[in-house]
């Protein structure tokens, strides 16, 4: 078998599988434990609920009308889409291959942990001549991290830091940056500039001369 193709399908209690294909209604999908398929799974005009377990389209997509809503986790190996609706892992996780969209609200139970490539960083003129190169912190990616940086000779004013993104946004993001102590601090940080592909942090004070690339340090969060 392929597709499982329904006008509405309720499963009261257990599971709902296909190994080797689609699930695609055009009410909703209900199963009361998991809903599990080898691609997509579908509601065209109705919602996804799992009531008391998973909902996984192991190398598609999860799209309803309205609501995805799982007790447990939410997994696809594309996107995750609710056109109408809410997704809500109520006590799990949501995770995508690729993206997850939701036209009114993403709930979940617990936190919302970022993942995906650390960025690039590298130091800006206010740094001075010859400073050493910033610090990315390991684990960290484009979403949120720590970034440490020092100086050369003649610091200044102005971008002490360039980022770039491991992956470029669709658009410019925004950008929140927060000091971690008190000698960054003091220098006044701002975002001087941010673009599609990375964002410059830069200060209104000048840093003192010759400092080791743990010196300053700064905090970042992006969305987009």
């Amino acid at each position: 078998m392929s597709n499982l193709t329904f006008d509405g399908l309720k499963v009261v209690s257990g599971d709902l599988e296909t190994q080797a294909g689609n699930i695609i209604s055009s009410g909703d999908v209900t199963a009361g434990d998991d809903i599990v398929a080898a691609g997509d799974i579908t509601a065209t005009t109705g919602n996804i609920t799992a009531t008391a377990g998973n909902i996984v389209a192991t190398a598609g997509d999860v799209t309803a009308g309205d609501d995805v809503i799982a007790t447990d986790d939410i997994t696809a190996g594309g996107d995750i889409t609710a056109t109408a609706g809410n997704i809500a892992a109520t006590a799990g996780s949501v995770t995508a291959g690729t993206t997850v969209t939701a036209t009114t609200d993403a709930s979940v139970g617990r936190h919302y942990l970022a993942t995906g490539s650390v960025p690039a960083a590298a130091a800006g003129a206010g740094a001075g001549s010859s400073p050493p190169a910033p610090v990315v912190t390991a684990g960290d990616n484009d979403t949120r991290g720590n970034i440490t940086w020092g100086t050369g000779t003649t610091a200044a004013a102005g971008a002490q830091v360039a980022v770039t993104f491991a992956t470029a946004f669709a658009a410019a993001p925004f950008v929140a940056v927060t000091p971690r102590n008190t000698a960054t601090e003091a220098l006044g940080l701002y975002v001087s500039t941010k673009a599609t592909t990375g964002f410059t942090l830069a200060s209104t004070g000048a840093p003192a001369d010759s400092q080791a690339n743990t010196v300053y340090s700064f905090d970042y969060i992006v969305i987009g």
